[in-house]
């Protein structure tokens, strides 16, 4: 994929002001993360995060922002409205936070030092990263296509909300531990482009949150899908697969052509 120097500035342009309103988030969720509280839920028999709902409202518009900054057709426009949507669920974010905003506040000051200076190194690194650009564009198609589904199954979508799995909003579904994933992404994509070097390997981890998000999505819904039996050995045979390549490194068209065959059973 080959960028020009002026598509190269517009990320950076782009990137920066994500990294600074992402800052202000993710210094406040590094306190919050660890001052958690829980109640328990009679319906899904589990204890469940107390307003970790605006939290996830967070993760969502994260998702949307940043795919859109992927998305070299997107206007400026669509870009302006998305940048200002984040900007404001953040702030709603924020405001319930108020108990330890100082905290916050203080761990956003230590963090947020290097966001308005990204090197165009790592920029290039990241946009340049094929396997890391086709975990974005996979992650969003299964998102998208495990919304439909859900969407489409009263029984699916029962059963996931009953289990606090998915979140509804602006008529999609969405599987929360893969907006985890994509946070966890995002935030090493943050570091390394924080960074003069990615010496640390952050992009390559980022993709590995991705890749992971993709399965939590395909495997929520398959589980609960009314597989033919052929469906159901094809599925052992991808199981068997994605076991035997734990530990070893794979081979990254394998972890695609894994995912690919995952998501056709869907």
């Amino acid at each position: 994929m080959a960028f020009t120097s002026e598509e190269y500035r517009t990320y950076n342009t782009r990137l920066t002001r994500f990294m600074r309103m992402y800052s202000k988030f993710i210094a406040q969720d590094l306190y919050s993360s660890i001052q958690l509280k829980f109640e328990y839920n009679q319906s899904c028999g589990e204890f469940v995060l107390i307003d970790g709902g605006k939290k996830i409202d967070v993760l969502i518009y994260l998702y949307k922002l940043f795919i859109a900054l992927m998305n070299q057709k997107n206007d400026e426009k669509i870009l302006e409205e998305l940048f200002s949507s984040f900007d404001e669920i953040i702030q709603v974010y924020l405001d319930s936070c108020q108990e330890n905003k100082k905290s916050g506040d203080l761990i956003y000051q230590k963090i947020s030092e290097k966001t308005y200076n990204i090197s165009f190194k790592p920029i290039e690194d990241f946009l340049n990263n094929k396997f890391l650009i086709t975990m974005f564009v996979m992650f969003n198609q299964a998102l998208e296509k495990t919304s439909s589904l859900i969407n489409s199954s009263s029984y699916i979508t029962g059963h996931l909300k009953g289990l606090g799995k998915i979140k509804f909003t602006e008529n999609s579904y969405y599987i929360v531990q893969s907006l985890y994933e994509f946070h966890n992404a995002v935030s090493h994509l943050y570091i390394a482009l924080k960074s003069s070097n990615d010496d640390r390997n952050n992009i390559n981890k980022a993709a590995s949150h991705l890749h992971r998000g993709i399965l939590d999505a395909i495997k929520n819904c398959i589980q609960l899908s009314n597989l033919t039996e052929e469906q159901k050995k094809e599925l052992i045979e991808l199981r068997i697969e994605e076991f035997n390549s734990i530990g070893i490194n794979t081979l990254d068209n394998d972890k695609k052509n894994i995912l690919v065959n995952y998501m056709y059973l869907l």
